[in-house]
C-alpha cells in the first residue's frame, strides 16, 4: 500500500545516502593524506629480493648513522640516456633515494644533468668525470652516445667521486654501487683512506696494436684497489724496511725473491703487518715444438715457499685438475665448404678448477654468497703440523671430490674435445685445499738466524772494516814526515777521520738491527694460485675472491658483506649423458602423453555429466 508520504521519504533517504557516500569519500582522501604524511618519517618495507638487493644493509645504515655533518651527493646523470639503460639507471636513483631517506637530514641529494649548462659540465670535469659511452641502435643502426653517469660526494672539505667509465659495465656498476658508496663514505667520514702494498708486477696494459706482455700483468687489480684506498709499490731490494703504515701487504705470483726480500716481509709481519701470499708453484710457458704452440708447466722457486712453510703452510708440487672445471674459449678448425677457418668454442679445461659451493667455506666473510671461484693452474694445500697449533685455520676453498693430481705434464694445452675433464680410470681423487687463512701468532722465519744483508750494506760494512785497519796501521805519532802541525795535513786528517767514523757509525747501526721473532696475534692468508687474479680474468669471480680477501684483511667483515650482496654466478649445471637423453625423450615424448591423459580424464568427467544428466531426466 503506497502512502502519500512515502515519496518524501524515499527522497531524503536518497540524500542522506549521498550524503554519506560524499563524507566517506572525504574522509578517505583525508586519511590517504594524514597517512602518507605520516609515512614519510615512519615507514615500513619488505624486500623480497634474493640477499635483500633492493634493501640498505645494516652496516650501511650504521655508516650514515655516524656522520658528523651534512653529506652533499650529487649524481651527474644525464636525461637522454638511451632506453636500454633506463632500468639500471632507475636502480641508482632509487638507491640514492634510501642514502637520503634513512639518514634523515644527514644527506643531501642533487640530481644534475652537466649537458644542460656549459658551466656545470666544466665544473664537472673538473671533479676528473668523463662522460661514458653508451652503445644504442636506432633506425637499424648502432651508434654510440656520451652521456654522464657518475656521483660525487662532498663532506666538510673533502670530495671523492665514483665515475661510470665504460657503460658496458653498467650493470657491475650498479651491482656494487652501495659496497662503493658506503666505502667512500666511511672514508670521507674518517678522514683517512686504508694502504694496501702490492709486490707485483704491475705495468701497464700493452697500447693497441703492441704486442700483450709474455708473463701474467696485474695492473688491473692495482687499478681497481685504487678506487678506494692508497696502493703502494713495494720495492724491498735495496733494504728498505716495509712502512708500518701499511694496513695490508700483498704478495703477488713472485718469481725471484732475495733473501733480504724475504727478511722485510717477515719483520712486517712480526711487527703486526698482515700478509696475503699469491703463490704459483709452476711457471707456465709456450713453446714452439715442430710448428706447433705447446703449454707448458715448469717447476720454480719463487723465493718465498720456506718462509710460508715456516708460518705453516706448505705448497706441495704438482697440479691440481678437476672434473668440476671451468670452460675456456680455444680455438676450433671448422670447414664450411672448401673453406678452412678457425672459430672460438668453449671447452672443459681440467686445470681451471672451478670451486663449487660446496668447496668454499660456509659464512666467511670472503666466500660467503660467492657460488663459484676459478683457479688456474693451482698446486695443493698442505698444513705443516709443527708450526700450526695455537692458530686459527680456515680453508676456505678447495676442489671437489672429483679432482686429482698429476705430477708429470709435457703440455697442458686445453683438449679441443674436451675428454682430458673426465677423470681416468684408475687415479685417486680427493679434494686440495687451494686458499687457506691462518690467524694467530707467527714466530719468524728468521728465527735464531741474522739479518741478510744487501751488497751495498755489505760494501759499507767492508768500506768500514778497511778504514778501521787503515787507521790502526797508521802510526799514532809520525812527525818525522810531517815537519810541524801544517794546517792542510791537519785538515785532511780530521776529514779521514770522520769518514772513517761515519762508515762506521753506518756500519753499526746496520749490524745492530734487531730481528723480531714472534708478531702479535695477526693473519696470513695463502692462495696457491696467482694467474686467476691477472689482466686477463679481471671479471671474473676469482677476481672478486681476491679483491673480497684484500678488503677483509684492510677494512674488516663488515663492509666485505656489503660488496657480496647480489653476487651470484647462474651458470648451467653440466648434464651427464644419461640425464641429457632423459630430458630430450620427456620433451619428445612427455607433451604428447600429457595431451592424451588430459583427454582421458576430461572423457571421463564428460560422461559421468552425462550420465547424471540422464538420471535427471528419467525421474521427470
Amino acid at each position: 500500500m503506497v502512502t502519500p508520504e512515502s515519496g518524501p521519504v524515499r527522497v531524503h533517504r536518497r540524500r542522506a545516502i549521498v550524503f554519506q557516500w560524499i563524507l566517506s569519500v572525504v574522509l578517505v582522501g583525508v586519511i590517504a593524506v594524514l597517512v602518507n604524511l605520516n609515512a614519510r618519517e615512519h615507514y615500513a618495507r619488505m624486500d623480497f629480493t634474493e640477499g635483500k638487493v633492493l634493501s640498505l644493509s645494516d652496516v650501511t645504515r650504521e655508516v650514515l648513522g655516524g656522520l658528523d655533518d651534512v653529506l652533499a651527493i650529487q649524481a651527474y646523470i644525464s636525461k637522454d640516456i638511451p632506453e636500454d639503460y633506463l632500468s639500471l639507471i632507475g636502480q641508482i636513483e632509487d638507491l640514492l633515494f634510501e642514502y637520503r631517506a634513512n639518514a634523515k637530514d644527514k644527506v643531501r641529494l642533487d640530481f644534475v644533468d652537466p649537458l644542460e649548462d656549459s658551466s656545470t659540465e666544466q665544473f664537472v670535469r673538473g671533479l676528473g668525470i668523463e662522460p661514458a659511452r653508451f652503445a644504442t641502435i636506432q633506425r637499424d643502426r648502432t651508434i654510440v652516445v656520451e652521456q654522464y653517469c657518475a656521483i660525487a660526494l662532498f663532506y666538510r672539505d673533502q670530495q671523492e667521486t665514483l665515475v661510470l667509465r665504460d657503460a658496458r659495465t653498467l650493470a657491475q656498476w650498479v651491482g656494487l654501487l652501495e659496497y662503493e658508496l658506503t666505502r667512500t663514505i666511511a672514508k670521507v667520514a674518517a678522514g683517512a683512506s686504508t694502504k694496501v702494498g702490492l709486490l707485483a708486477e704491475t705495468k701497464p696494459p700493452p697500447q693497441r696494436g703492441q704486442r700483450p706482455h709474455a708473463t701474467p700483468q696485474f695492473y688491473s687489480l692495482r687499478e681497481y684497489l685504487l678506487r678506494q684506498q692508497d696502493v703502494v709499490d713495494i720495492d724491498v731490494s735495496e733494504g728498505d724496511p716495509i712502512p708500518d703504515d701499511i694496513d695490508t701487504l700483498v704478495v703477488v705470483r713472485p718469481t725471484a725473491i732475495s733473501p733480504r726480500e724475504r727478511f722485510e716481509i717477515d719483520q712486517y709481519l712480526m711487527r703486526g703487518g698482515k700478509v696475503i701470499f699469491m703463490v704459483d708453484r709452476y711457471q707456465i710457458a709456450q713453446r714452439n715444438m715442430g710448428g706447433q704452440v705447446q703449454i707448458v708447466a715448469e717447476e720454480f722457486d719463487p723465493g718465498v715457499l720456506d718462509m710460508i712453510e715456516r708460518y705453516g703452510v706448505r705448497i706441495e708440487r704438482g697440479l691440481v685438475k678437476d672434473e668440476e672445471c671451468a670452460r675456456i674459449m680455444v680455438p676450433r678448425q671448422i670447414r664450411i665448404g672448401n673453406m678452412v677457418g678457425t672459430q672460438q668454442v668453449p671447452v672443459r679445461y681440467p686445470y681451471s678448477v672451478q670451486v663449487g659451493e660446496e668447496g668454499l667455506l660456509e659464512d666467511h666473510p670472503i666466500t660467503s654468497s660467492l657460488e663459484s671461484v676459478a683457479f688456474q693452474w693451482a698446486s695443493p694445500i698442505t698444513l705443516n703440523e709443527e708450526e700450526t697449533p695455537g692458530k686459527r685455520v680456515s680453508v676456505v676453498a678447495k676442489s671437489s671430490e672429483r679432482s686429482w693430481l698429476v705430477h708429470e705434464f709435457d703440455d697442458i694445452a686445453p683438449d679441443p674435445t674436451g675428454i682430458s675433464a673426465e677423470v681416468p680410470l684408475n687415479v685417486e681423487t680427493s679434494p686440495s685445499t687451494l686458499a687457506v687463512v691462518l690467524e694467530g701468532k707467527f714466530d719468524s722465519a728468521f728465527r735464531g738466524e741474522l739479518m741478510p744483508l744487501t751488497a751495498a750494506e755489505e760494501a759499507i760494512i767492508k768500506e768500514a772494516n778497511e778504514q778501521a785497519d787503515d787507521a790502526d796501521e797508521t802510526p799514532a805519532d809520525d812527525d818525522a814526515e810531517s815537519e810541524g802541525t801544517d794546517d792542510e795535513g791537519a785538515d785532511a786528517g780530521d776529514r779521514e777521520s770522520t769518514e772513517t767514523n761515519e762508515a762506521k757509525a753506518r756500519a753499526e747501526e746496520i749490524l745492530a738491527r734487531e730481528v723480531l721473532q714472534q708478531s702479535p696475534s695477526t693473519r696470513v692468508m695463502v692462495i696457491s694460485d696467482g694467474d686467476f687474479i691477472s689482466d686477463a680474468n679481471q671479471n671474473s669471480l676469482g677476481f672478486i675472491f681476491a679483491v673480497r680477501a684484500i678488503e677483509w684483511f684492510t677494512v674488516g667483515a663488515d663492509l666485505v658483506s656489503v660488496r657480496s650482496r647480489g653476487i651470484v654466478d647462474r651458470s648451467l649445471r653440466e648434464l651427464e649423458d644419461s640425464e641429457r637423453a632423459w630430458i630430450k625423450g620427456l620433451n619428445i615424448a612427455g607433451m604428447p602423453l600429457l595431451v592424451c591423459v588430459l583427454g582421458l580424464i576430461r572423457l571421463f568427467f564428460r560422461r559421468r555429466q552425462r550420465r547424471a544428466f540422464t538420471a535427471v531426466r528419467a525421474e521427470v
